[in-house]
């Protein structure tokens, strides 16, 4: 679980720092708030055409279920997901990223990194 919680320190391509400023990815909660709702929203109306509700079974508990395995199974890749959609909106595209046009880090110390 380790590795894929990891995230680089500058982008293996052009090396733009990822960690901007400490917390800067505290806001990446709304991004995957929404991304967890769609993936409800999109599982519950699969569930609704494919198999259907009923108050008089358990079809409505296993769609619960299967939608809560599914959030926890795609909890990492909604992560990044939602750390790359965060970070473009404040770093913007630059067509001279080959040159090392890149967004410098605001206020990183390494030396308190990870105290959390």
């Amino acid at each position: 679980m380790k590795l894929t919680m990891k995230m680089h320190d500058k982008c293996p391509v052009c090396g733009q720092p990822l960690d901007m400023e400490p917390g800067f990815y505290y806001g990446t909660n709304m991004i995957s708030y929404v991304l967890a709702v769609l993936v409800c929203v999109a599982t519950l109306v699969l569930w609704w055409t494919t198999i259907g509700f009923s108050l008089k079974d358990s079809r409505f508990f296993w769609w619960m279920g299967i939608n809560a395995f599914l959030l926890v199974a795609l909890q990492p890749p909604l992560m990044r997901i939602s750390r790359t959609v965060w970070l473009a909106f404040f770093v913007m595209y630059s067509p001279k990223w080959r040159e090392g046009d890149i967004v410098e880090q605001y206020s990183v110390n390494k030396e308190q990194a990870a105290n959390w």
